[in-house]
């Protein structure tokens, strides 16, 4: 995230006074939440905080600036009914990017 984040800010010559680097989500959005700035996450990282209003999020107009992600799992494999659901889910989310969380 922290390159996509760096390749966005170039493509839209932004150039930040100065830049922190967390290892950790949960820093990442406590610090946010605290006033230190803005950050980029996926829909699925925030949405405890979008449900109970501790962060605004605002959509990227222009969402072909970020690198793709592909949803990846092993072809011949035991899928429980507990994986298939997840997968069900997330690949939903993608064909409906204004689903919510």
């Amino acid at each position: 995230m922290r390159q996509a984040t760096l390749d966005l800010w170039n493509g839209l010559n932004i150039k930040p006074e100065s830049v922190l680097v967390y290892n950790s989500n949960t820093l990442i959005k406590e610090g946010v939440k605290n006033g230190l700035g803005v950050a980029v996450f996926s829909k699925l990282a925030i949405c405890p905080e979008i449900h109970s209003r501790q962060l605004i999020v605002s959509p990227f107009k222009d969402r072909d600036r970020f690198r793709p992600f592909f949803l990846l799992r092993k072809d011949k494999q035991f899928k429980s009914n507990l994986h298939e659901r997840l997968w069900n889910f997330i690949r939903d989310l993608d064909e409906n990017p204004n689903a919510s969380c």
